[in-house]
C-alpha cells in the first residue's frame, strides 16, 4: 500500500465534513466562552463557574501528571 488510493473504501474517506469541522467547533468555543465572560458580571455563582471554566482543563492535566507519576513509581520500585 503506497498511498491513499490504495486503501479499501471508505477509509480515509469522509463524505461528511461534520465530524472533522474544526472552524465550527472553534466558533462554538468562542461564543461559550464570550457568554461565560458576559454572565460573570451577573453575581458571585456566575464568577464561580466561569473561574472553574478556566480552570478545569488545568486541573485535568494535574490529575493525568499525578496518575502517571503513581503509575511511574510503583513501576520503578
Amino acid at each position: 500500500m503506497d498511498g491513499m488510493e490504495d486503501l479499501p473504501p471508505g477509509i480515509g474517506q469522509y463524505d461528511d465534513f461534520h465530524t472533522i469541522d474544526w472552524l465550527r467547533d472553534i466558533s462554538r468555543d468562542r461564543m461559550r466562552h464570550r457568554h461565560i465572560v458576559r454572565r460573570r458580571q451577573e453575581g458571585c455563582f456566575e464568577k464561580l463557574k466561569g473561574a472553574h471554566d478556566a480552570w478545569s482543563g488545568w486541573v485535568c492535566v494535574l490529575l493525568v501528571g499525578c496518575a502517571a507519576g503513581c503509575v511511574n513509581v510503583n513501576v520503578v520500585n
